[in-house]
């Protein structure tokens, strides 16, 4: 009974998503409800992914569209598309989220579809911004000794530092 309510409300929100136009805030909403309901509800991923797609066509450059359709694609392991949205969502922010996009996108590329040269672009771009972020230097180190880039591993370790000494400094005044 309760799943018979929820295929009725997904078909509901859908039609009434449907009616709203093909673009739109409000048309990009309801397709967002209609995922949720066939996520959480039914189960159904693969009805929430093309409810999210049709909700991304809507509004494509919505961050509640695109962080939905992230954590759905990430739950699926659709890491291409995990990886597009994080792409498109980078585009959007700036300062620390765009950081943490970033390193969320650098460690897709580079764990998920193999891409490492793409992955360590991603991780420098995250370095630049944070010169001390231990995390991306410990993802970006193996890929400069694979690459023998040691001038720029060893720019980014100076930069590392002194990041790190200015902090040290900050913490003792």
């Amino acid at each position: 009974a309760a799943q018979d309510r929820a295929r009725v409300e997904a078909a509901l929100l859908a039609r009434e998503a449907e009616l709203a136009g093909s673009t739109g805030t409000a048309t990009a909403r309801l397709w967002i409800s209609v995922a949720d309901v066939r996520a959480t509800r039914l189960g159904d991923t693969d009805g929430a992914l093309k409810a999210l797609e049709l909700a991304r066509s809507a509004d494509p450059s919505s961050p509640a569209v695109l962080a939905a359709l992230r954590r759905l694609a990430i739950r699926m392991w659709r890491w291409p598309l995990a990886a597009d949205v994080l792409a498109a969502e980078r585009r959007l922010l700036t300062g620390p989220e765009r950081s943490t996009r970033t390193m969320e996108l650098a460690e897709i590329q580079a764990d998920r579809l193999g891409r490492a040269d793409e992955a360590l672009v991603l991780f420098n771009e995250v370095l630049e911004g944070d010169p001390g972020n231990a995390r991306a230097l410990a993802r970006a180190i193996p890929m400069w000794t694979a690459a023998a880039a040691w001038t720029e591993m060893t720019q980014a370790l100076e930069a590392a530092a002194e990041s790190n000494l200015a902090l040290d400094a900050r913490r003792a005044s």
